[in-house]
């Protein structure tokens, strides 16, 4: 299949006491290209806005990670600093 994706139920035939028949039927659901380069280009500008709101902080000993989360690792040096 090109353009869009399948999906498969299962269709129940004959169901008489310890008989049971079923059938897997497959549906496709067309998708044009367009909608592809959509989902990809919307994709990247989740990732860009993400990678913008995130902060980097630096971090001088592994013991200021543990006991300090970012915002409070920031207020902390700010504080020694004045």
């Amino acid at each position: 299949m090109r353009g869009g994706f399948a999906y498969a139920t299962r269709e129940k035939i004959v169901d008489i006491g310890p008989i049971h028949a079923t059938r897997d039927k497959t549906h496709n659901v067309p998708l044009p290209p367009s909608a592809g380069a959509v989902g990809l280009i919307g994709g990247i500008v989740l990732l860009i806005a993400r990678r913008r709101k995130v902060t980097r902080c630096r971090v001088t000993s592994s013991a200021q990670v543990s006991s300090l989360k970012c915002g409070l690792l920031k207020m902390h040096k700010e504080k020694e600093n004045s």
